[in-house]
């Protein structure tokens, strides 16, 4: 395993135990900053199908967007 996936491992189960306000926001920034250094591929790549599959950054990536649809379910 790569350090690249080591770490989306880590961030992995880090993001699934986030889950109030304030945690929305530390994951959109975890998420943004992701994005913004080219680590991982965004949310719509992934729901296209354009990761590879059973990857650690598939998992990161669901994780986070599972966090978003569930914190936003929250708020109504």
């Amino acid at each position: 395993m790569s350090e690249k996936e080591q770490i989306f491992g880590i961030l992995c189960g880090t993001v699934d135990r986030l889950l109030g306000k304030k945690e929305y926001e530390i994951i959109t920034s975890l998420y943004d900053n992701l994005l913004k250094y080219k680590l991982i591929h965004s949310i719509e790549d992934f729901k296209a199908g354009k990761i590879i599959k059973d990857s650690m950054e598939e998992a990161l990536i669901y994780w986070i967007w599972r966090a978003l649809v569930q914190a936003k379910s929250n708020k109504n």
